[in-house]
């Protein structure tokens, strides 16, 4: 649908308020738990654990920074939606398929473009879709790579919070994914 068709038929759209995201569980992984420790350049294999569980904080930590999902999985997500009609922003990308678009348990209409939805219904508006991506690109794997190594290194320093902090070096890298996406 174009632009000025939108326009016409959700005219003053406003963005709803997401309440909830939740996603399933990663099956895929761009760097392997064996890829992780050769980037950390460990050399004991009693770090295995170690190194598994800064592995999937990188992952998580990039999708967290860029809202980019490692391979394609569902997603359900709420939104709360007031008395006009409101553009519904999807919070994981890229965005595959629309699987359905619920109020009460009940389909309703909405309009696609990109990574938004547009519906005229108000209350909360469940939306299950798939996103992701399955191709995974070198900046992406490299930026995994120094986010495992630099924790690997700081490893005396690192607490759950520090996990959660990405690596300047990282997030350069991921910046190009930071975008909306349109599949």
């Amino acid at each position: 649908m174009n632009n000025d068709r939108l326009l016409k038929y959700y005219p003053n759209a406003y963005e709803a308020e997401t309440l909830t995201v939740d996603v399933a569980e990663r099956q895929q992984y761009a760097v392997s738990v064996d890829d992780g420790a050769r980037a950390a350049r460990a050399v004991s294999g009693g770090d295995t654990f170690y190194i598994q569980v800064i592995t999937d904080a990188a992952h998580e930590a990039f999708e967290d920074y860029t809202g980019v999902l490692i391979g394609e999985r569902e997603v359900i997500q709420v939104s709360r939606v007031g008395d006009r009609p409101a553009q519904i922003r999807l919070a994981r990308n890229p965005v595959v398929q629309v699987v359905s678009v619920e109020k009460d348990d009940e389909q309703i209409d909405f309009e696609r473009t990109g990574n938004n939805i547009y519906v005229r219904e108000s209350g909360d508006i469940k939306i299950t879709y798939t996103a992701g991506i399955n191709i995974f690109p070198a900046k992406l794997k490299l930026g995994i790579h120094k986010y495992i190594s630099t924790q690997y290194d700081d490893r005396q320093n690192t607490s759950e919070m520090a996990l959660h902090r990405v690596p300047e070096d990282s997030k350069r890298l991921w910046d190009s994914f930071k975008k909306n996406w349109f599949v």
